[in-house]
């Protein structure tokens, strides 16, 4: 099974492990469609992640707000 994609853009890396793996925020063509991307690489090769589209990520942006300026996080 093949599976194309093109990476359009690295928006940041959130960290890195010793041995070189990152985990990424990319934004990712799928087809016809431009996704942000987060998961783990390892050189070239992309490990399981999540996409989203904008509004998504602007979905998540609000949640992580309200969560980090609250009493609950760690």
């Amino acid at each position: 099974m093949s599976f194309n994609y093109d990476i359009k853009e690295t928006i940041g890396i959130i960290s890195k492990k010793l041995n070189g793996e990152t985990l990424e925020l990319k934004i990712i063509r799928y087809g016809n469609y431009d996704k942000f991307d987060l998961r783990r690489w390892s050189n070239s090769i992309m490990y399981k992640g999540i996409t989203m589209n904008l509004d998504e990520l602007k979905a998540l942006k609000t949640l992580l707000n309200q969560y980090l300026t609250s009493d609950n996080n760690f």
